[in-house]
């Protein structure tokens, strides 16, 4: 009776392994649901750890954040969460942190380029794809990504090619790109996005309960579909 709801499907209760959210439009609903969990813990030898969990506020600012518990510990109020290695800012929205990406990406480009400065160019674009470009796309296609935010992933993908065939930090290299058989940031987003809906679409037949969000995500689809026809046979 509690917890959030999307039409009729309850989506209060996400989990993943052992990385547990819950969300609910209440405060106090949010409370009722940690003691459930608190019961069930309680009751099947289990016990929860406060200083591993976090609360968030997300949407309309709540002057005063009433002290949430779990096991009669007090949790902490954070304006940022770690989920599944995708570090999320909460604003007035959850927004992914491209800041944490693009440190990780950046230290792993710049380690490539000390170590392999004497290889051959499609050598190095081989070990980006391997181990930088990973970083770039983990989860992408899961997320909305505000274009701003997009705009400096970009960035990133770009720089890669400036940096291996030593082009001016102000030259497109989107020719550069499609000649080395690499799509530009942007339309790989868009190839991520459309098969993670896609999919969804496919293997979640309950998501028809979800009346304005199913129609937008079809819109969506239909958009991509028609863009890159040749992704999904």
């Amino acid at each position: 009776g509690v917890g959030c709801h999307v039409g009729c499907v309850f989506i209060g209760c996400i989990m993943y392994a052992d990385d547990l959210i819950l969300m609910s439009p209440s405060i106090n609903g949010l409370q009722r649901m940690l003691d459930v969990c608190s019961f069930y813990g309680q009751s099947h030898s289990m016990q929860f750890n406060p200083s591993k969990s976090v609360t968030l506020c997300v949407g309309r600012r709540i002057r005063e954040h009433k002290c949430l518990t779990i096991d009669n510990k007090p949790m902490q109020w954070m304006n940022h969460v770690k989920y599944l290695r995708v570090v999320f800012n909460v604003k007035s929205c959850l927004e992914v942190d491209v800041l944490h990406i693009k440190k990780r990406f950046y230290a792993a480009l710049n380690s490539i380029m000390c170590r392999c400065g004497n290889l051959a160019e499609p050598v190095k674009l081989q070990l980006v794809q391997s181990f930088c470009l990973p970083i770039l796309v983990y989860c992408i296609g899961a997320v909305d990504i505000s274009s701003s935010l997009l705009n400096e992933l970009s960035v990133c993908w770009n720089n890669v090619f400036r940096k291996i065939f030593r082009f001016n930090m102000w030259d497109s290299v989107k020719e550069l790109q499609l000649f080395c058989g690499f799509l530009d940031f942007k339309h790989m987003y868009d190839v991520y996005r459309y098969k993670f809906l896609f999919n969804i679409c496919i293997k979640l037949p309950f998501l028809s309960e979800f009346f304005t969000t199913i129609e937008m995500e079809h819109h969506t689809i239909v958009h991509l579909l028609h863009k890159y026809s040749c992704v999904h046979t």
